[in-house]
């Protein structure tokens, strides 16, 4: 019986959480509104720090959500849901609104042949294009 799917909040997707060689990662930005909806109807792992857009989302989905400095390691069921502010400010804790955000839908395939074809494929083009060693 395959696993259920993780629902994944994250503030960046760290590539170096990513275990596979090869890997294709496929995003759709959406509306915070459906963030929610996800919220409400998974399991939850938060990886989110900012302390401001959590209590947010928490707000907004009824969950029960804490910031975390944990680091997130990428598995085959996961269902990433990545919220950055629309304008950064480095250096400083600010108060978000639901307008200071957006939200991307993504997943990353790593496990389906055909993408460890292509990724051999960019390899052998590269060094034929002597872009590689």
């Amino acid at each position: 019986m395959p696993q259920k799917a993780r629902l994944i909040l994250l503030n960046a997707l760290p590539l170096n959480a990513i275990q596979s060689e090869c890997s294709t990662i496929l995003c759709r930005k959406i509306q915070l509104s459906e963030v929610v909806e996800l919220i409400m109807n998974y399991d939850v792992e938060n990886y989110i720090r900012h302390e401001s857009t959590v209590k947010l989302l928490a707000k907004l989905s009824g969950k029960d959500l804490k910031p975390s400095s944990e680091l997130y390691k990428h598995e085959d069921r996961d269902i990433l849901v990545i919220i950055t502010l629309k304008r950064p400010i480095r250096g400083q804790e600010v108060e978000v609104t639901e307008e200071d955000l957006e939200a991307y839908l993504c997943i990353i395939v790593s496990s389906d042949v055909r993408i460890n074809i292509l990724c051999k494929l960019l390899v052998e083009t590269l060094k034929v294009q002597r872009l590689l060693p």
